[in-house]
């Protein structure tokens, strides 16, 4: 182990060596000067290398770039040291003129990042840490490389994005590990250990804490062994050892209070969560306002609303409602604050999933005063949000502010009096997969009454005249789709027992009212928006959506039923496209499906296998838009999900995100798993049917699972026939899937032949080869 003795000498030598007098030694003064200020970052002294500094402009000439190299750290140890806004503004100048130094800008971009994190502003830091990433890559400097691949998952982890974390961290400590730089690999397992942490793989944790620790020790790194104690408290309060845990954490609290602010603000409210859930109440209610002062004296905005939430919980437990509730509206101003300062749809989606407890505990306190009205519009803002936000950015049309959204009077006002709207909350959702909530189920149950909200799923049904808010049986953890579950839906429809017991949790209690509707307009949350409500089957063996019932519509938020018509006609004609693929498993009706569509609706047909995606993406405006063919669902990155127009054409939502702007009262997406979405933290769908809404698709037929071709062009020849006469998407819809679940084999081919189709090749049996709900079942209309 290096004693402070031994770290006084060899920082004496460094500041020597800055300030020799002799000119030839300027070269070598500076790279002393960057050594000292690398040796300083390691210890957290923020400004240890400032004296020498001094001394170097008190005793020796100072050249441009060892000016440029000075100013730059003086202006990281006072970012470091306070409140980073005033700094940044220097730094981003400085930048500017370190462009033909790349070692500096590196570092200039590196403490930029750094800034902008503290600040809450993850894009603008990923975007500098990236930047910086490819200088450090482009001077072959593997140390500065770890460093930052390790910057970048500090992001991800602060937004809660655990596996993208942990893989930064595994780059880093394998770059760290190829150039034997022990700072650098200490720091990449203390990354690793704290991500395995809050995955919920805690001997992988216990096991590169361990690494850290042994490193920090032997070089006698008091602060950072303290970041390593830190992580060991949480991984201790987390197992129910609350003694340990509040030794470690005031450790952690004792050594990084001056040094580390988030570490701090972490520490503290990981400590009033170790009291409250020990019944210490003022003990608590003390360091989490000793937290929400620390983090507003840094200006740590992503913190803020995070720690006054949990404040607020604490209090509303205690009875103190009126002030609990004082401390959520400044939690959601913190919140919309925070999310309007990112650019980059994902850093705003993820910031919303790690608020999201504030929104669902702040929900339960609005129902337990008996005020249904706020209720709802919690509901409602923590639902789909960033779909909501990008929809308004992209047409300028929807209210997107907390206190200037969608309420139950508006809703209410948009509906016809036939009309009945389902919207659902659920609260208290774990995570699928690695998540240390998972852990505390079964480890730790009384910290997790404090970390996240009960389990429920509240019902509020809505008419012009009428509200009901009712409190349904169930958990909504049970919903959740497992990891690697490819087709969720489709497992629930080819099951009767799960059919008919969700219609029992979710339908049966307004059964009455669904029967007087007109139109059901269904808005899903959480782990419902796998459910196929149309199959939902009730006692009396009829499905929901069924001939003589309702119309049904999916909605992901209540807000699109605020959504304008369009204001102008469409600048070009509807349009059908086709192309059968006969790579794999060919389609034999998705070209023949779109010639039809076109004929039927008086539109242009693109069939066969030509490119086709930059002529749909330039085309604009359109009427209707019908898209026929095989798309491919990617769960991990659900916006490179695609649909196949052509040869080795494809169009994926990231593009459709981008570019596509159909402003259409339809588009078709006739393809499977087409209306398959990723259910990301704070209610956020992600894929296909997200990104053409947002691209103006004001109703959108699609497919949340498998389904025979036969199938789907049966559906849509029916269902476009039906709109040409005049009926609405949801109605004709309604009526297609009935006359499906119907028809005979001898009344399937007479059908096909009657549209001109062969069938030699047909393979069906059974009297009614399409009853069954998991042939229909997954098509959807998605709109208001």
């Amino acid at each position: 182990m290096i004693s402070d003795d031994q770290w006084t000498i060899y920082w004496r030598n460094l500041t020597d060596w800055c300030t020799r007098r002799d000119s030839a030694a300027s070269a070598g003064r500076l790279y002393a000067l960057i050594h000292l200020f690398d040796l300083a970052i390691e210890r957290m002294v923020w400004d240890g290398a400032l004296p020498a500094i001094a001394e170097w402009r008190a005793t020796a000439p100072v050249d441009p770039r060892a000016a440029r190299w000075m100013a730059f750290i003086a202006q990281y140890a006072a970012l470091r040291s306070g409140p980073p806004a005033e700094q940044l503004a220097t730094l981003t100048q400085l930048a500017a003129t370190a462009e033909d130094d790349p070692p500096l800008h590196e570092r200039v971009l590196h403490a930029i990042g750094i800034g902008h994190a503290l600040l809450g502003r993850y894009d603008a830091a990923l975007t500098h840490w990236r930047a910086a990433l490819a200088i450090a890559e482009h001077n072959d400097d593997p140390v500065r490389c770890a460093y930052l691949l390790l910057a970048i998952g500090t992001a991800h982890n602060d937004l809660d994005e655990y596996p993208a974390a942990m893989a930064y961290s595994e780059q880093s400590l394998a770059l760290a590990r190829s150039c034997d730089a022990p700072d650098r690999i200490a720091h990449a397992c203390y990354e690793i250990g704290n991500n395995a942490l809050h995955l919920g793989e805690w001997a992988r944790a216990d096991a590169a804490l361990a690494e850290a620790e042994a490193i920090y020790t032997a070089r006698g790194l008091t602060p950072r062994l303290a970041m390593v104690t830190w992580a060991h408290g949480i991984a201790q309060q987390m197992r129910g050892d609350d003694a340990a845990a509040e030794r470690s954490l005031r450790f952690a609290l004792t050594e990084l209070r001056a040094r580390s602010p988030t570490i701090t603000i972490d520490a503290l409210a990981h400590l009033g969560l170790t009291y409250a859930s020990q019944a210490r109440n003022a003990e608590a209610s003390a360091v989490y306002r000793e937290a929400i002062a620390h983090a507003e004296q840094h200006a740590l905005r992503h913190w803020l609303p995070i720690y006054r939430g949990l404040l607020a919980s604490h209090l509303a437990r205690q009875g103190a409602t009126d002030a609990a509730l004082d401390l959520f509206a400044a939690a959601l101003r913190d919140i919309e604050e925070l999310r309007d300062a990112q650019q980059i749809d994902a850093v705003r989606m993820s910031l919303f999933g790690t608020t999201q407890y504030v929104f669902e505990a702040l929900f339960h306190l609005r129902l337990a005063r008996g005020e249904h009205a706020q209720a709802f519009v919690v509901a409602e803002q923590a639902r789909a949000r960033g779909f909501r936000d990008q929809l308004s950015a992209m047409t300028g049309q929807l209210p997107i502010a907390h206190d200037t959204g969608i309420t139950l009077a508006k809703t209410q006002a948009l509906l016809a009096d036939d009309d009945l709207v389902l919207a659902y909350m659920t609260t208290g959702g774990i995570p699928a997969g690695s998540h240390w909530l998972n852990q505390l189920v079964h480890v730790n149950p009384r910290l997790l009454g404090h970390v996240l909200a009960p389990p429920a799923i509240v019902l509020f049904a809505i008419t012009a005249a009428t509200v009901d808010v009712l409190h349904l049986t169930g958990d909504p953890n049970m919903l959740r789709a497992s990891p690697g579950q490819r087709d969720p839906t489709l497992d629930l429809l080819q099951s009767d027992r799960s059919l008919r017991r969700l219609y029992t949790m979710l339908i049966a209690p307004v059964a009455a009212q669904i029967a007087r509707a007109r139109r059901v307009l269904i808005v899903p949350h959480g782990s419902l928006h796998s459910v196929p409500f149309a199959a939902l089957r009730g006692p009396h063996g009829r499905y929901l959506r069924n001939a003589s019932g309702p119309a049904l519509l999916i909605l992901p938020s209540v807000t699109m039923l605020a959504r304008p018509p369009r204001a102008t006609p469409p600048v070009r004609a509807g349009l059908a496209i086709g192309y059968n693929d006969p790579h794999g498993a060919g389609l034999a009706y998705a070209e023949a499906e779109a010639l039809l569509v076109a004929g039927l609706m008086g539109g242009e047909a693109w069939v066969g296998p030509q490119p086709k995606r930059e002529l749909l993406l330039a085309r604009g405006r359109m009427p209707w838009l019908h898209i026929a063919g095989h798309a491919r669902v990617d769960p991990q990155h659900p916006l490179r999900s695609q649909i196949v127009l052509g040869e080795d054409d494809t169009l994926d939502a990231a593009s459709v995100l981008a570019r596509a702007r159909v402003d259409s009262d339809l588009v078709t997406l006739s393809a499977c798993m087409s209306g398959y979405s990723q259910v990301l933290p704070g209610d956020e769908l992600i894929g296909l049917l997200r990104a053409f809404l947002i691209a103006g698709a004001r109703n959108t037929i699609c497919s949340q699972t498998r389904i025979p071709d036969t199938v789907t062009f049966l559906v849509m020849a029916r269902v476009y026939e039906l709109l040409a006469a005049g009926a609405s998407a949801a109605t004709a819809l309604q009526q297609a899937v009935a006359e499906l679940q119907t028809m005979t084999t001898a009344t399937v081919i007479a059908r096909l032949a009657a549209l001109g189709q062969p069938t030699a090749d047909l393979h069906i049996t059974g009297d009614t080869p399409f009853a069954a709900p998991q042939f229909w079942g997954g098509l959807v209309c998605v709109g208001g």
